[in-house]
């Protein structure tokens, strides 16, 4: 018998899962006799079996096929925290084998109960998601496959793989052997079965490449790429794109496995309406708390605009606030709560640019011995497109329409970096924070119409409400001073800051160096901190060391002022030494010493503060 360690039970137990003994039968241990939700660790490392609970808003993926087809699909599903069985081979050799994937949906209600087959005549259950009972993960031959916080991810698209698995693991067993001929048009008619269910357009796409890959299909591009055409089709022709009965028909087989994507859509369309909240459901929902991630400047759940004319440093902020965030570090004043990845999308830049831009900055944080955490930290340029295989470079994410155009074009361009943002969330196990700089490099819009922003702004909106809080860097208008184009777009955001690169007068004269960033920083909306000591305007600065400063708004009498108290000259030394470079009345400079005092740029005689 294996000891199950009390230190990693209380590993589990900070995953937010809670613990119960499991008997040989695999129910639940029974306390008073009944289900008990509070067993202390010390009693849980005393037992031989340890399940989790369907509690707390956790639920299992159970793949239970006896001819291992559905298994062959689990590697598509969103990483999560997996556990399995030990299988004896034929040498006697025990091997891991993955059987259960458990997420957390991130709410207290518990999902919908789905079994696949419905009935249990043929073969058993294949597939299942459980909810309400437990999961048993450790003791006898149970092992854990990967030890990662169960992800948080709505039950609703989970449910989609599920479904996916089911009807690709019966496809799998009926698809045209390689050299007949077949395959081609086979792909097809799967790529107009599926057009004709409500499963996202990239659970389709990875179902049909993982298909070519066990069905050792060289062509897997061609293939991949029926999907998005017959889901075009579907609308322009529709009478010509073959629906379920006619994959079984061309396979000469009945697919009843498939019926449960047809039935996905009947019963999402029938008789359904939005939720009825009143007061008292309003009251007593446990609803997720956006928190912040970087006090108070980025919160979860949240879409923002950073803009600004040519040059103001407008990037070279946006590049510092995501390398700091993706290492949990505290950025100027403003705290790190919580490490997160960063997606960086950068539409304009050479490669070989954001990487020296990318090391400036990574001087500064080496220099103070903090880490930069290059695992956390995705950046996505032209050129890494290109030499990828996307001769276009990126895809627009909006495209300019008439009154009377019906198809988003930009839709394409949205939906892969949405992929490539549930990608990471794979990996790490947390959505990404996105960077999306510029949007006149990703689109291709008329920047004054309203409605060409509609479709950009909608899915920023449906992004950060999926988990995926977001900014886009856009550059000011030229006249105005103002986020360039339509204001359609200020309406839907939570936070826009301006950048401005400073004029003559208030700019830093002895900083050295070729590219350094002097701007001013303000906030034109900030919807979680509007009117509170965050919201007013600074200036910043970053030396080519990547050493970024933060002050209040100074201009030129200012500069002068500290220049002298850091030289040790008194008020009426300044003035005899600068002249009309301090053309102001004494009483003036005492006011401007004091306030650079109280805010902190200057220090008292006996502690003087260098001053750039």
């Amino acid at each position: 018998m294996v000891k199950i360690r009390y230190d990693y039970l209380k590993k589990l137990q900070k995953y937010g899962m809670n613990l119960t003994p499991v008997e040989p039968d695999k129910k639940p241990e029974l306390k008073n006799g009944k289900w008990f939700y509070g067993w202390t660790l010390r009693e849980l490392a005393k037992k031989e079996r340890i399940g989790v609970w369907h509690k707390g808003g956790f639920y299992d993926i159970d793949f239970d096929d006896e001819k291992y087809n559905c298994h062959k699909f689990m590697s598509l599903f969103p990483e999560t925290y997996t556990t399995g069985k030990l299988i004896i081979d034929t040498e006697g050799n025990a091997n891991p084998f993955s059987t259960h994937l458990i997420y957390n949906s991130g709410t207290d209600t518990p999902p919908e109960y789905e079994s696949y087959p419905s009935s249990v005549k043929k073969g058993g259950k294949k597939i299942e998601l459980l909810t309400n009972k437990q999961t048993w993960i450790l003791g006898d031959d149970r092992v854990v496959i990967k030890d990662v916080p169960p992800s948080r991810y709505d039950p609703s698209i989970v449910s989609q793989y599920v479904k996916m698995t089911y009807a690709f693991a019966e496809l799998l067993e009926h698809w045209p052997e390689a050299g007949k001929g077949l395959r081609d048009e086979a792909h097809m008619r799967l790529a107009g079965a599926l057009a004709h269910t409500n499963i996202i357009t990239n659970i389709k796409e990875e179902f049909v490449g993982r298909l070519c890959e066990l069905t050792f299909d060289k062509e897997i591009n061609n293939r991949v790429k029926k999907v998005k055409y017959q889901e075009k089709q579907l609308i322009k022709n529709p009478e010509k794109v073959y629906g379920i009965g006619g994959l079984s028909t061309y396979l000469d087989v009945n697919l009843p496995a498939f019926d449960v994507l047809k039935n996905n859509v009947k019963k999402e369309e029938i008789n359904k309406s939005y939720p009825l909240i009143d007061g008292n459901t309003l009251t007593d929902t446990d609803y997720p708390v956006p928190k912040y991630l970087m006090h108070p400047l980025i919160r979860e759940r949240t879409c923002s605009q950073i803009f600004g004319g040519y040059g103001s440093g407008k990037t070279h902020f946006c590049f510092s606030l995501g390398m700091y965030l993706a290492s949990g570090l505290d950025f100027l004043d403003y705290k790190t709560n919580r490490t997160v990845p960063v997606l960086y999308v950068e539409g304009e830049l050479p490669s070989a640019d954001l990487r020296d831009r990318r090391d400036s900055i990574m001087a500064d944080m080496l220099e103070k011995k903090k880490d930069f955490k290059f695992e956390n930290h995705y950046i996505l340029g032209q050129d890494d497109l290109e030499m990828a295989g996307f001769k276009h470079g990126f895809e627009p994410i909006g495209v300019s329409r008439s009154n009377v155009e019906k198809e988003d074009f930009g839709r394409k361009g949205r939906e892969l970096i949405e992929n490539t943002c549930m990608e990471i969330k794979k990996k790490h196990g947390v959505m990404p924070y996105l960077f999306l700089d510029n949007i006149t490099a990703l689109t291709d819009i008329d920047e004054n119409r309203a409605q060409d922003w509609k479709p950009i702004m909608h899915w920023l909106i449906r992004l950060k409400n999926k988990g995926i809080a977001n900014a886009f860097v856009h550059h000011a208008g030229k006249t105005t001073g103002t986020s360039s184009g339509s204001n359609a777009k200020e309406r839907l955001i939570d936070l826009s800051i301006r950048i401005e690169k400073l004029d003559s007068k208030h700019r830093f004269q002895n900083m050295g160096g070729a590219k350094n960033v002097q701007c001013s920083l303000s906030f034109d909306k900030a919807r979680n901190f509007g009117g509170s000591k965050f919201d007013t305007e600074f200036i910043l600065t970053c030396d080519e060391e990547g050493k970024w400063k933060k002050y209040p708004i100074l201009d030129k009498y200012d500069f002068k002022i500290i220049e002298g108290h850091n030289r040790g000259l008194s008020v009426k030394e300044m003035k005899e030494e600068f002249g009309d470079d301090l053309k102001i009345a004494e009483t003036t400079i005492y006011k401007k010493l004091k306030k650079l005092k109280d805010n902190g740029v200057i220090k008292d005689e006996t502690n003087r503060q260098t001053f750039n």
